[in-house]
């Protein structure tokens, strides 16, 4: 009964980020950092989630699990990219934490920075190398698309020069500017196409001539995304 309350207490510490408390706790047992919850996330998920290096750094010294999955098959890296923690980012890939994979509904690590518009971590996950920068989630859309909708011009830029292709279409046949038309509310293709004149410009026109609307909640084109990604952590 004690070792079930002092797990209790671990993880209810780790979620208010109480860190003297994580500490102790951590000190006594280290084990703890093995314990997950009913959404099977353990407290490095969380404490990624909330974006606390510090307590990142903590648990990992004392034996957490970097690609530990939750039930939607998220790692820790997944939740700190998801929040658009580019210092949690950085610690956990430099101490090793996979970042190729995918979740269950099919969203890697691109799709998450993009969806952070984290150009940081961005940087930081293209220059590891050797991606599938086409790779589709379950209603294929690439990391291409979630730039275009989110109206970043520069993950859309850094994404094309690396070799994403403009030109993939969704489930629902759209190619990544038409969803940045639909996001900005741009409804003339033809104007856009004129003004295009390379692979890269297809995407940033259509952003930038609406650019006035990139801080919008995104719409029903992108429910898809914002419903499979991890969720906060608190919630």
């Amino acid at each position: 009964m004690e070792g079930l309350l002092a797990s209790d207490e671990f993880m209810n510490s780790v979620k208010a980020e109480h860190e003297d408390n994580v500490a102790m706790y951590l000190e006594a047992d280290a084990t703890l950092t093995k314990l997950s919850d009913a959404l099977s996330r353990t407290a490095l998920h969380i404490a990624a989630g909330v974006g606390n290096l510090s307590m990142c750094r903590n648990l990992v010294q004392h034996g957490a699990g970097l690609n530990a999955l939750d039930n939607e098959g998220n790692s820790a890296l997944f939740y700190a990219l998801r929040a658009g923690r580019a210092d949690v980012v950085a610690f956990l890939l430099q101490e090793g934490a996979e970042c190729k994979g995918k979740n269950h509904c099919g969203l890697g690590a691109l799709h998450l920075a993009a969806y952070a518009n984290d150009e940081v971590s961005m940087r930081r996950l293209l220059a590891v190398g050797g991606w599938d920068l086409n790779l589709q989630n379950d209603v294929k859309q690439t990391a291409l698309h979630v730039a275009a909708h989110r109206a970043s011009t520069t993950i859309c830029d850094l994404l094309v020069q690396h070799g994403a292709d403009p030109q993939i279409e969704d489930l629902r046949g759209h190619v990544p500017a038409q969803l940045a038309r639909r996001m900005s509310k741009i409804g003339n293709e033809k104007c856009l196409s004129q003004k295009a004149r390379n692979a890269t410009t297809v995407v940033r026109v259509a952003i930038q001539l609406g650019h006035i609307h990139s801080q919008e909640k995104s719409d029903t084109t992108m429910s898809h995304v914002t419903n499979t990604l991890p969720s906060s952590p608190l919630l």
